[in-house]
C-alpha cells in the first residue's frame, strides 16, 4: 500500500490535507502521549540519521495543530499498522516544557528480540524475581560504554515527556533515546530542574558531531542535547 505524500506547499490547505489523510485511520481513543519526537526513522528497512525534528501522531488534530505552527518540509500519512502521521518540520531545536519527574532513564539490553537485561545502573528493575538486586554495571558511564560496545552491557534507555512551548495546551509528547551523551547530562539536567522548582522551559537540540577518522576524513553523527533555559510561565 502506497504512502500518501502531503506536501505542505499544495494549494490546500495542510487542515484539510491532514484530515483528509487520516479519514481511512481508526479514531479510537489514544492514550498519552499525543505524539513523539524522533531524529532518526527507517526508509527502505535502513535507519536514517534526521537534521531536523520528526513529530509522529496517530491523532489528526495533533498533527493539523503542529504543521500549521511550525516550518513544515512535509507531512504525509503512512500506510501502516498504528496510522500514524508524520510531520517533518525545518527546525532542529524545539522549545518544551519539562519538569523533574518527566524524565525517566534505565538500561536495557536486548537479545533474540525480548529484554535480557533491565536495571538503574546499579540494581536490577526487571524481572520481579530479580528486581532490587545487584546488577553488575560499573558505576561509570565510561566503563558501561565499553560493556555495551563489546556486547556484553546493555545501553542507556531515556524517556523525556513533556509539552511544547508553543502549543502547551495540545499535551504531553515523548521523545525516547539511546544516546549515552544524553544520559551522562541527566545529573546536570536534574539539577537545573530542581533549581526552577518546577516546570522550566526547556531546549531540546539535534547536534551534529563530526570526529575524525584519519587522513582527513570524518565520521558525522546527530545526538539530542537537552538545555534547562529558566523556569516556565
Amino acid at each position: 500500500m502506497p504512502v500518501t505524500a502531503l506536501a505542505r506547499n499544495s494549494h490546500t490547505p495542510t487542515a484539510a490535507i491532514l484530515t483528509s489523510a487520516a479519514s481511512t485511520q481508526s479514531h479510537s481513543a489514544v492514550a498519552q502521549p499525543v505524539g513523539r519526537l524522533h531524529l532518526g526513522r527507517r526508509v527502505d528497512n535502513r535507519p536514517e540519521s534526521l537534521a531536523t525534528w520528526l513529530v509522529t501522531t496517530s491523532q489528526s488534530s495533533i498533527a493539523v495543530a503542529v504543521a500549521d505552527h511550525f516550518d513544515v518540509a512535509h507531512a504525509r500519512a503512512v500506510a501502516a499498522a498504528d496510522g500514524e502521521i508524520e510531520v517533518m518540520t525545518r527546525t532542529p531545536t524545539m522549545r518544551i516544557v519539562v519538569n523533574a519527574e518527566a524524565i525517566t532513564a534505565n538500561m536495557r539490553r536486548w537479545g533474540q528480540g525480548r529484554l535480557v537485561h533491565h536495571c538503574d545502573g546499579t540494581v536490577f528493575l526487571s524481572p520481579p524475581t530479580a528486581a532490587g538486586s545487584h546488577c553488575g554495571c560499573p558505576p561509570s558511564m565510561t566503563d558501561r560504554k565499553a560493556l555495551a560496545k563489546a556486547g556484553r552491557g546493555p545501553h542507556p534507555s531515556v524517556t523525556v515527556d513533556f509539552r511544547l512551548a508553543q502549543l502547551p495546551g495540545l499535551g504531553v509528547f515523548r521523545f525516547q533515546s539511546a544516546s549515552w551523551k544524553l544520559a551522562e547530562s541527566l545529573p546536570t539536567v536534574r539539577a537545573a530542574l530542581d533549581a526552577t522548582g518546577g516546570e522550566a522551559l526547556c531546549e531540546l537540540a539535534i547536534q551534529r558531531v563530526d570526529v575524525p577518522v584519519g587522513g582527513g576524513s570524518h565520521l558525522a553523527y546527530r545526538m539530542p542535547v537537552l538545555t534547562v533555559l529558566g523556569p516556565w510561565g
